[in-house]
């Protein structure tokens, strides 16, 4: 007799002594095993784990734990949630790190690289060789900004943010809270750092008339 389960149906097995769950398609494929370790660190979930579990091993953990701990508080963390539910709701979703292949990637970058230059040249379609309207600059501003990952999207919409031309149009960079981690702490390091001086020795020759 042959048994069918439904694609989200989760059941656990003694297996060898050992109590194992199998779920499909409830951590969404996005995420990878190095956001999953983030995750479990970053929240502080009670998971005991090494480097070496692969993502279906650490999967089959973190739901565990939302099968028989779905009360724990999360620790504070850059991901900005709170309980498991809200854990569950994150990661059943596409990861908002939008994964690019090399390809898609050097496209968005030579995007961001044209609209710098219209910037940095005043904003003067007539010194673009990219641009002749300001339609596609929209266009091309509305679809980069999802990509706020890479730095040199997040130049160009600081950067739009002063055309005149668009006023009305708020060209926010869409980053992930694992880059916006990053980047806090990039800040809070500059911030930190003492100030320095440079000593400059140099040979003075006064004079007295």
């Amino acid at each position: 007799m042959t048994m069918t389960m439904h694609p989200r149906l989760s059941i656990r097995l003694g297996l060898n002594g050992h109590n194992k769950i199998y779920t499909r398609d409830m951590i969404h494929k996005s995420h990878s095993k190095t956001d999953l370790i983030d995750i479990i660190n970053y929240c502080g979930i009670p998971i005991v784990f090494n480097h070496s579990n692969n993502k279906k091993e650490l999967h089959e953990k973190i739901m565990m734990v939302f099968k028989e701990s779905s009360c724990v508080i999360l620790e504070d963390n850059h991901f900005k949630l709170k309980t498991m539910v809200q854990l569950k709701q994150y990661l059943t979703k596409p990861n908002p790190k939008k994964q690019l292949t090399i390809k898609e990637k050097s496209g968005v970058m030579a995007i961001a690289k044209s609209i710098i230059y219209y910037a940095q040249n005043g904003f003067d379609l007539r010194m673009s060789p990219h641009y002749q309207d300001t339609q596609t600059i929209l266009d091309d501003m509305l679809y980069i900004k999802g990509f706020g990952d890479i730095p040199s999207v997040r130049r160009a919409c600081r950067l739009m943010s002063s055309d005149p031309k668009f006023s009305d149009q708020v060209f926010k960079p869409l980053i992930s809270p694992q880059v916006m981690k990053t980047l806090a702490d990039k800040l809070l390091v500059k911030k930190n750092r003492p100030m320095q001086y440079t000593f400059t020795r140099k040979h003075v020759v006064i004079s007295f008339d």
